[in-house]
């Protein structure tokens, strides 16, 4: 067996990782849609409502939006804090260490619903922001790809790209077209991962809230004890 081959076997366990994020990532944002009625990683939406309430002199919307926005990116300076420090023999632990700190800030917000907290709202957005945060700057320095898991409009762009390149292409058997051909599948799973992880947990935040942060919770969790005690493989990106 060939060493391309090879590693293309290893890394498939991190494509189903990256999707799987995805499908947390929108049940997360969905959840916090449904129950606060605010994105928890939609940041460009995020910047224009920030923008909106900013001219409209609102400055309790201003405060959450802008609370929102810095948790994002604490989660995100968090992760490069752990990154630069990791070295190669580190990088499973690592990765590992992010995902557990992940499920700690859902775990976080899901309890500042359960208890008399003021603001009660705002506390859980932003530890449900930091979580995205931290979950997408792990997909885009570990993952193949630069796989962005918490937010769907590069993902659609990438879509909309290499579909246009398959069906465009005038030789359908290169190996440049393979290599189209399995990005577009990765990236349409990302995508639908995003969504069912959404319809699902929108019912879930409906139904038993604030307990549907457990489902998220349980698959980063069990995608943490993976990373950390599964069978080793080569990982498929490095951090940057």
């Amino acid at each position: 067996m060939s060493p391309r081959i090879k590693s293309a076997e290893d890394v498939m366990q991190w494509h189903c990782a990256g999707v799987a994020l995805a499908a947390t990532a929108g049940a997360v944002d969905s959840f916090a849609l449904t129950t606060i009625h605010h994105y928890s990683s939609h940041m460009s939406g995020t910047t224009t409502q920030l923008g909106e309430a900013f001219v409209q002199a609102d400055p309790g919307l201003t405060v959450i939006l802008l609370s929102t926005l810095v948790a994002f990116f604490a989660g995100s300076a968090l992760s490069g804090a752990f990154i630069v420090r990791a070295t190669e023999a580190d990088r499973r632990r690592t990765i590992s260490a992010l995902l557990c700190a992940e499920v700690v800030l859902i775990l976080l917000g899901m309890t500042a619903s359960l208890i008399a907290l003021f603001p009660q709202h705002l506390v859980q957005l932003v530890m449900l922001a930091a979580a995205m945060g931290l979950q997408n700057s792990v997909g885009a320095r570990f993952l193949k790809h630069g796989h962005r898991t918490t937010h769907v409009t590069g993902t659609l762009t990438d879509i909309g790209y290499h579909s246009g390149r398959l069906a465009f292409r005038k030789r359908r058997t290169s190996a440049s077209t393979l290599e189209d051909r399995a990005k577009l599948l990765l990236l349409a799973a990302t995508f639908c991962g995003f969504l069912t992880g959404g319809i699902l947990c929108h019912f879930l935040a409906l139904a038993v809230a604030p307990f549907a942060l457990l489902l998220p919770a349980i698959v980063v969790g069990s995608l943490a004890s993976l990373t950390a005690f599964g069978p080793a493989a080569d990982m498929p990106g490095s951090p940057r």
